[in-house]
């Protein structure tokens, strides 16, 4: 198959975990509290990508006329220690209560070629209700604009 114009999306795109599964109580230590993803270290990446989007699950259990907040934010670093805004937070999804569907899903994205080597994302849910209410997330880094296609990597994190 040919990889050009999108038509291989598998071929085109690698996928990494970039925050493990958390689960955010409403009025909780977690609660409106930023969350740190896994630091992607992009020189043990075996291709040079261009661009990189964050893409977050989110499973709620929300109180009739509740919500979750969803916004994140990417950082990244020369040294995987010292870290910056790449992008500045942004809302990427709002959930609302079983009347209108718990579950949803938001990305953020950015230009690779101006970042620095580490990259992140921080994602913080806000909860509207107080003690019951839940929002479970997860988040995956999907790196694409890579230099050679089909993309076969093999990701060691260092």
């Amino acid at each position: 198959m040919t990889h050009s114009l999108g038509r291989d999306l598998e071929g085109s795109l690698y996928a990494l975990s970039a925050a493990a599964i958390t689960v955010v109580t409403a009025g909780g230590g977690a609660d409106a509290v930023a969350q740190t993803g896994l630091t992607i270290n992009r020189a043990s990446l075996a291709n040079d990508f261009q661009s990189l989007a964050f893409a977050v699950a989110l499973d709620a259990a929300l109180a009739s006329s509740e919500t979750a907040i969803v916004t994140a934010k990417i950082e990244d670093s020369a040294d995987g220690s010292s870290w910056a805004d790449l992008v500045a937070s942004e809302t990427i999804a709002t959930v609302t209560d079983a009347t209108n569907g718990e579950n949803g899903a938001g990305q953020i994205g950015v230009d690779l070629t101006t970042a620095r080597q580490y990259v992140r994302i921080e994602i913080t849910v806000t909860m509207s209700a107080g003690l019951t209410d839940t929002c479970t997330f997860a988040a995956l880094a999907l790196f694409a604009g890579a230099r050679d296609l089909p993309i076969v990597e093999t990701y060691q994190p260092s």
